[in-house]
Order: C-alpha cells, then structure tokens, then sequence
C-alpha cells in the first residue's frame, strides 16, 4: 500500500514513551481533530530525533491511537508527555515512492515507431507517411555540393521557387513543406467557405 500523506498535521503525545526496543507501540494523542487523509495508516511521523511509521490508526478511542513500528529511520528514543508528534516526508517515504514508481512504470520499447508509421492526418491532408516519404526520397537524392532547387507548386496553387543550400538542407526543406501544407489548408478553408 502506497503511503500517506497530508500537510501540517501536528500533536502531541497523551502518555509517555520509554525507550525500551518495543519494535511496535501505540501512541496516545491529545487531540480528537485526525485528518481523514491519514485514517488507516501508513505513514512516516516524527517525534524528537525518532522517525516511526504509523501501521494503524484507532479513531474509536477519546484521542486517536496511532499503532507505529519504532526507529524506521535512525534510534529509539523516550519521549515524554506532551512531546510533539509531526507528520513528515523523510528520505525513507522518498525512496518507498521512488521504487513503486519504478516498480509500476517501466518503459516498453516494443510500442516505438517511426514518425512514418503515424496515422495523423493534419488539415491540409497531407499524412505524415507521405511527408516522411518525401523527406527520405529527397534525403537519397542529396549532393553535397550546393546548389539551388527550383520547385514548381503549380499543382497545388503556388508559384514560388525555393533555394535549399546543401548545408542548410534540413531547414529549407522543413519550411518548403511548411508552406506547401500552409498554401493547402488556405485551398481547403477557401473552398469550405465561411
């Protein structure tokens, strides 16, 4: 069972706490105000330089019973009546969560794909598949020489001549597509009309 948390609970200790190795004890609170979000237990409290773990909570009794495993994080100690109890985040809480996440949330790399194997298809309905095709038909063709390309958009109602640079060859491509699929989203929206 994954831990509890809550903020700014505090109280105080009813009856006195020797240090005796008593693994497990039942703490007596003076307050009769409990946080709902800590009923049940498991949960990290703090009392002097003690670090225990709440196994329990008994809301029954006048005051809360907390049934807690003693020193989860350092040394038993004794703590007298009225000794403050606060409940903490520690180290310890912090790598129970660490591990459960780990524990849960393990990376499969068995669902990877390549950008060409998405379905989308943007508004210009251009699909990534196509895009990607292009990309690689283009990447095949390379030199690496510079040099200028002219490419003909009257097919998909554009005039324009674009200049891609070898060295710059990702850029200009990336922004030559761009505005082929720009120049038909503007064809559909004109031809959806208002």
């Amino acid at each position: 069972m994954a831990e509890r948390y809550t903020n700014e609970f505090k109280d105080s200790l009813r009856v006195a706490v020797n240090d005796s190795n008593d693994v497990t004890l039942d703490l007596v609170m003076l307050s009769v105000d409990f946080p709902a979000e800590l009923d049940g237990g498991n949960w990290r409290l703090r009392c002097g330089d003690e670090i225990m773990l709440v196994t329990a909570v008994d809301l029954q009794a006048a005051n809360p019973v907390l049934t807690v495993t003693r020193a989860v994080e350092g040394e038993i100690a004794a703590h007298g009546v009225g000794s403050k109890v606060i409940h903490v985040l520690t180290s310890g809480s912090l790598e129970v969560i660490i591990n459960e996440v780990l524990a849960t949330h393990t990376a499969d790399a068995t669902d990877a794909h390549d950008a060409s194997a998405i379905s989308v298809v943007p508004a210009g309905n251009i699909a990534a598949s196509t895009v990607q095709a292009a990309i690689d038909e283009l990447d095949s063709e390379k030199s690496d020489i510079a040099h200028d390309h002219d490419l003909d958009y009257d097919a998909i109602g554009s005039a324009a001549t674009a200049e891609i640079n070898a060295e710059n060859y990702t850029d200009g491509l990336v922004a030559v597509l761009q505005a082929a699929i720009d120049d038909l989203e503007a064809r559909v929206t004109a031809l959806e009309g208002p």
